[in-house]
């Protein structure tokens, strides 16, 4: 259940962009990025640098950077969409760019910039505000992949995009069975069937990667059809009613908090099920 109240967290904090559209994809291979990451402008002494969790945690621009030239001359360099971002943190997850960021820095110049970023260790917490990052290795084979397929299609900010890489990090799976993270994703279903777009998004972006993980497999072709074929709610007065349940047990098994984190998700759902309306 922990894992679970986590994503939960997450999710409250993302719910509102849940319904952005995305262009149909056209597959497009991996490759390495075109641009001197920024560990080798580190580890020549050119630059100084701190990362730092901020408080647009989650899925979007989680990741604030200060960067300062010791140089005397210009200096190039650029933060590559699948790096990886190592927590100094053992308890917080480790973060993936998913947007190619070109930094030119001048003679003696300081520069602060926000990175768009995915987390990559599901059974870890969210990186609170404050804390703090180094710049790791490129990913490489499926993490990488959809790491940029993400790039490609301009899908940062989306939990789509998050699933996606929880998918190939963690071998996240919405169908398997008897897993904790297959109970997990049963718990928050409402949620994601007010948001069908956003398993389409996430199972689509594998695909144009072309790695083996799914979110879903069998012979669901779309998101409604997934949760309707798990039984799962897709009216908004039966997914209201089955929310407002999870809110009083939690309540009444781990405290205020999670209630309250719940009853966000209520609202959240409400305002997705306007904006689709709209």
């Amino acid at each position: 259940m922990k894992t679970t109240f986590r994503f939960l967290a997450a999710l409250s904090a993302a719910v509102i962009p849940l319904c952005q559209s995305l262009a149909a994809p056209s597959p497009v291979s991996a490759q390495e990025p075109h641009c001197r990451p920024v560990s080798e402008a580190l580890s020549a002494g050119e630059i100084t640098l701190s990362l730092e969790a901020n408080e647009d945690m989650f899925f979007n621009e989680p990741l604030t950077y200060l960067a300062a030239n010791l140089a005397g001359e210009q200096v190039e360099f650029c933060f590559p969409a699948g790096m990886i971002m190592v927590s100094g943190s053992g308890a917080a997850q480790d973060l993936i760019l998913t947007r190619t960021v070109d930094v030119v820095l001048g003679a003696g110049e300081s520069r602060e910039g926000r990175l768009a970023a995915a987390c990559i260790n599901l059974d870890k917490d969210a990186p609170p505000t404050g804390t703090s990052f180094v710049p790791g290795p490129m990913a490489d084979g499926d993490v990488l992949s959809v790491a940029q397929a993400i790039e490609r299609n301009g899908a940062q900010g989306s939990i789509g995009a998050q699933l996606a890489l929880w998918a190939v990090t963690d071998g996240l799976t919405l169908t398997g069975s008897g897993s904790e993270d297959s109970e997990m994703f049963r718990l928050i279903a409402p949620i994601l069937c007010l948001a069908q777009g956003e398993l389409e998004l996430g199972q689509r972006l594998l695909e144009e990667a072309d790695v083996d993980a799914r979110l879903f497999e069998g012979d669901s072709q779309n998101g409604l059809q997934f949760c309707q074929e798990l039984g799962l709610p897709t009216d908004i007065n039966q997914i209201m009613l089955l929310l407002g349940r999870y809110s009083m047990i939690a309540l009444c098994c781990c405290g205020g908090g999670c209630g309250l984190m719940l009853a966000v998700l209520v609202v959240g759902g409400v305002l997705i099920y306007r904006s689709r309306k709209g």
